[in-house]
């Protein structure tokens, strides 16, 4: 699915592969501006 998301890099991760937890306090996230 990566190789067709606009601009993706080595950092590149889906949004479903993301666990939310409280050890992600302070994590900035950075969206390609034809995402935000």
């Amino acid at each position: 699915m990566l190789d067709m998301a606009f601009e993706p890099n080595k950092f590149s991760r889906l949004g479903c592969q993301i666990t939310v937890s409280d050890d992600l306090d302070g994590l900035v996230v950075k969206m390609p501006s034809k995402q935000a």
